[in-house]
């Protein structure tokens, strides 16, 4: 009996750090990937009221993939992450944030609309994003 008990005492630890090693190499892939990606602010437009603010930005994820301009709408006090914009995304010809900037133009015709003029492939265009109206010209 006693060899039964170390036996199923081995095979569960056994079986814990298999699990344990399968999570973090997971989780290690995983921020690997997501590290591909970077982005590069080009301009903030802060709405009317304060609220909100749009952010003009450059994400580049690799070689392979080439680079987007992109807008995001976020709280004021909220800071741009490593993820795409939730506004409008557009396959982009520049190089640097300047360049993206004159890519996609931003601009409020009051606290909760934004007017989005942009040159490029479009490849997300979002007509409202909480409570703020998108539009494009």
């Amino acid at each position: 009996m006693k060899r039964w008990k170390i036996f199923v005492l081995v095979l569960g630890t056994a079986t814990a750090l298999l699990l344990t090693i399968s999570l973090g190499l997971i989780l290690l892939v995983g921020g690997i990937f997501e590290g591909m990606c970077a982005n590069r602010i080009a301009a903030e437009y802060p709405s009317p009221d304060a609220r909100h603010k749009a952010v003009v930005f450059e994400r580049d994820c690799g070689a392979t993939t080439g680079f987007s301009a992109q807008v995001t709408i976020l709280g004021p006090d909220e800071v741009l992450r490593n993820e795409a914009g939730n506004v409008c995304v557009v396959e982009a010809d520049g190089d640097t944030p300047d360049e993206i900037n004159a890519e996609i133009s931003v601009s409020w015709d009051g606290p909760d609309e934004l007017v989005i003029r942009s040159l490029g492939v479009p490849k997300r265009l979002e007509s409202r994003v909480d409570d703020v109206r998108v539009s494009y010209r």
